[in-house]
């Protein structure tokens, strides 16, 4: 795959659609993002380090640390030596689990714990300092972006802001910053800071455009400025649900009443569905790729685009007979985007960076795929009673009761076409971040999962889409 034709700027975006919305020419370099903010092995043999470890194998070992003196001395050796094999394996149990298990470490591969004193000694040094510096660096970073963004704040001292992180997902990682506006006021903002090369899965200009007015109809969190890679949001006091919340009944009538309304938001600019647009898209641009690692190529050459071609123009002529409804669709209904405060029993949409115009049964349909969870267990799928039970509030959010018999194998149908497309929009859209995503997730293994779960529904679904076509009644 190419480069992208254009560098995507959210500043850009930002002011060629409103002057309301405050920006920012700030970029946040991603190699700063607090996940990555753990200590690390810098210059761990240095001169420094192999002194420090000669002086502490003669010196008196501090109590509660004893152990075997020789041992200690063949560990000194390795060390000196640059034996890296065992030291590193040694520096990275402590550097990742921390004290707690490292004492029982040290006895296990090194018979001694005086080793203990001199690796927190350069764990300090280099390891403590250099995370600090980094997580000091990318505080400086926020704080002028915020100033920037926000002129009232521009006088405030570093000392009133603060930065935590709140997740990181497989796409985008979200902070939470704090700001003391004055001893009695604090407010908390999201910062979403987009995953590198996700321009070649997501439209971020479509995103930008759509959440004013999603925001105004009640959907997801405020827009309140953007930067260069990504965008500050209200923050949203709730909790992310889980798959397993989903299917709880009156959860799923809530989700159900809320799609529906979400699917009435009119957004200005053009009304094409985007389905295939999109679909075809990504199959020429997974089919285009090379990996460097051998073993990812082979796998990768196992594909057969002709086939998934095949599979999609079969589908798209299927689904096309429905005349489903072209709504704003959120596209990405899993449940990380769900978003519940119990204590209002109020439940939040967010993170509409897939949304577009769409068809209807492929939203539903998604989202029923999405019951699978993050194992990806499709024998979770809903059944005909529960996607009863979501459509009757969906098509009948005051009055679910009222829904008749037509209408709820009509949705069945459609919906359970359309489900068959997630998985190929996904699966694809797998293969593209296999090769452009920096995320340690196997992208590539996801490809076949959803593929292969593709073609074992294929049958089924098929003969239910054409059963319900043939009857008189359908369309």
């Amino acid at each position: 795959m190419g480069a992208a034709d254009k560098i995507w700027n959210a500043t850009e975006v930002a002011e060629s659609h409103s002057s309301d919305i405050p920006s920012s020419s700030l970029t946040v370099d991603h190699a700063l993002s607090l996940p990555d903010m753990k200590p690390r092995i810098v210059c761990a043999f240095s001169l420094s380090f192999r002194v420090s470890v000669v002086y502490y194998s003669f010196a008196k070992p501090p109590a509660p640390f004893s152990g075997d003196g020789s041992a200690f001395m063949i560990a000194n050796t390795q060390l000196c030596l640059c034996n890296l094999e065992k030291a590193t394996k040694l520096y990275k149990i402590y550097l990742f689990n921390y004290a707690s298990h490292f004492d029982k470490a040290c006895t296990m591969l090194y018979g001694s714990k005086r080793l203990y004193v001199a690796l927190c000694l350069n764990l300090f040094y280099y390891n403590v300092h250099y995370l600090e510096a980094k997580g000091d660096k990318l505080a400086l970073l926020f704080r002028e972006l915020c100033k920037d963004l926000f002129k009232q704040w521009s006088k405030l001292d570093e000392s009133d802001f603060s930065l935590e992180t709140v997740s990181g997902g497989i796409t985008n990682l979200l902070l939470k910053v704090s700001v003391r506006e004055n001893a009695e006021s604090v407010v908390n903002m999201t910062v979403r800071l987009y995953g590198p090369n996700t321009e070649y899965v997501i439209n971020r200009e479509r995103e930008l455009q759509a959440i004013p007015h999603l925001s105004d109809a009640g959907f997801g969190a405020k827009l309140l400025g953007v930067f260069g890679n990504g965008m500050v949001q209200s923050f949203i006091n709730a909790r992310t649900l889980t798959p397993s919340d989903m299917r709880k009944p009156k959860l799923m009538a809530e989700i159900a009443k809320q799609l529906r309304k979400f699917h009435e938001v009119e957004i200005p600019g053009s009304k094409e569905p985007q389905l295939w647009n999109d679909i075809f898209k990504f199959l020429d641009r997974a089919s285009r790729l090379k990996f460097d690692d051998g073993e990812k190529q082979k796998k990768y050459e196992k594909i057969s685009f002709g086939e998934i071609n095949e599979e999609l123009t079969d589908l798209k002529v299927i689904t096309d007979r429905f005349g489903a409804p072209v709504v704003y669709c959120h596209n990405d209904l899993l449940s990380g985007n769900l978003m519940l405060n119990d204590d209002e029993d109020k439940l939040y949409f967010i993170d509409f960076e897939y949304g577009s115009y769409n068809y209807r049964g492929f939203d539903i349909g998604n989202h029923f795929n999405e019951y699978a969870g993050y194992d990806c267990d499709y024998s979770l799928y809903p059944s005909k009673d529960e996607q009863y039970h979501f459509f009757r509030h969906y098509l009948r959010p005051d009055r679910p009761h009222e829904v008749t018999d037509k209408e709820l194998e009509a949705l069945y149908a459609e919906t359970n076409s359309y489900m068959l497309a997630s998985h190929l929009y996904w699966a694809l859209w797998a293969l593209i971040q296999a090769k452009m995503s920096p995320i340690d997730f196997d992208y590539l293994g996801y490809f076949f999962l959803r593929y292969n779960e593709y073609k074992k529904q294929k049958d089924e679904c098929l003969l239910l889409a054409q059963s319900y076509l043939s009857m008189p009644q359908a369309g």
